[in-house]
Order: structure tokens, then C-alpha cells, then sequence
């Protein structure tokens, strides 16, 4: 999409391709995934066996991601760290990742859960994040803050963002992210730090 502001991208299953499940470049107020997450049915999007990211989004600012599942990201590999994770959010303030269900017991995020860069005032909140791997030092967290601020990772009640089986950290926070609350996550099963500040 370029340029594509304000459009919804919903109700699609996307499996077997080679790069990104789907990509947002550069765009804003953009939803990718139910429009009304906390309603049924469900709409958001299905994103299975791809190459490189689940979703990704670069740039732009207010772009939601609500209400997608994924499993089995990163079959291309993952030597950079940046082509294999859940969901992939580079340079794109007031971004909102709410309720996506990351992973499962029958296939792999290859690197993060959610790995967000250089994305301030964003906020991730009940999200489910399960089996990430990688074999790239930092990456395979089940969410990953680089370069943002003002970021908020889960909240009182079903806010919480749930993480279980992480190759890295549970959240990892790092590279001068600064203002960062993280509240009521429940994190279990990491090989390396529940909740890592750098």
C-alpha cells in the first residue's frame, strides 16, 4: 500500500508466501485487522507459513493492528533480526496492537513476537505471544522496544499482554527507549530474563 491512508485490511488469510504477510509502507490511520476488536465476529486477519514478517508497517502514524493471528513466520530465515518476527512496526508513532495471537504450538515466530522501533507513544496490550525463536543474538523476544518512547505494554485486567515459551526475553526494552510502562503482563517459560531493561 502507497499511499493508502485510512483503509482496512480485514477478513484475509494469507499463507505460503515468500516475504511479508502484509506490508503498510509509509501510510497512515491504517487498520490492519478487526476494526472493532472487542466485538464479534471476529474480522481481523490469518497469516501462516510466510517468508519474512507477519505483518509490517513502516512509517506512517495512528495505525492500528487489531485482532490477527499468526503462526509460522521467518521460513526465508531471519539473519538480521528484522525479517522473521510477528508483527514488525519501524518508525511509526501512535501505533496501537491490540489482541493478536502470535504463534502456537504448531509453528514459530522466527524472531519477535512484536518488535517495535523507532515508534513512540505506541502502545501493546492484550496481545498472546507464544513459541519465538531465533538463532540471531536479541532477537526472539515476545516483544522487543528499540529507539521509542512513551510506549505502554499491557494495563490492568485483560489489558495484559500474555508470553510464554520466548527464545530471548519475555519483553525486552533497549537501544535508548525511554518512558516505557510495562503493567500486569503475565510472562512464563523464557530462556533468558522475564522482563529485560537495557
Amino acid at each position: 500500500l502507497d499511499p493508502s491512508d485510512y483503509s482496512v485490511i480485514s477478513s484475509n488469510t494469507v499463507t505460503f508466501v515468500g516475504g511479508d504477510g502484509i506490508d503498510s509502507f509509509g501510510n497512515s490511520h491504517v487498520i490492519i485487522g478487526d476494526a472493532t476488536p472487542d466485538s464479534n465476529p471476529d474480522t481481523g486477519n490469518t497469516i501462516n507459513n510466510v517468508g519474512q514478517n507477519g505483518i509490517r508497517v513502516e512509517g506512517g502514524t495512528d495505525n492500528w493492528v487489531y485482532r490477527n493471528v499468526i503462526h509460522t513466520t521467518g521460513l526465508g530465515g531471519n539473519p538480521t533480526g528484522l525479517t522473521g518476527n510477528g508483527i514488525y512496526v519501524n518508525g511509526s508513532s501512535n501505533a496501537d496492537i491490540y489482541r493478536n495471537t502470535i504463534g502456537s504450538n504448531s509453528g514459530s515466530i522466527e524472531g519477535d513476537g512484536i518488535l517495535l522501533v523507532g515508534s513512540d507513544s505506541s502502545r501493546i496490550e492484550r496481545n498472546t505471544i507464544t513459541n519465538t525463536d531465533s538463532n540471531v543474538d536479541a532477537s526472539g523476544s515476545g516483544i522487543q522496544i528499540l529507539n521509542s518512547d512513551f510506549v505502554i505494554i499491557g494495563g490492568a485486567g485483560n489489558l495484559r499482554n500474555t508470553i510464554t515459551n520466548t527464545e530471548w526475553d519475555g519483553i525486552r526494552v533497549a537501544n535508548g527507549s525511554d518512558d516505557i510502562t510495562i503493567t500486569n503482563n503475565k510472562i512464563d517459560g523464557v530462556k533468558r530474563t522475564g522482563i529485560y531493561l537495557g
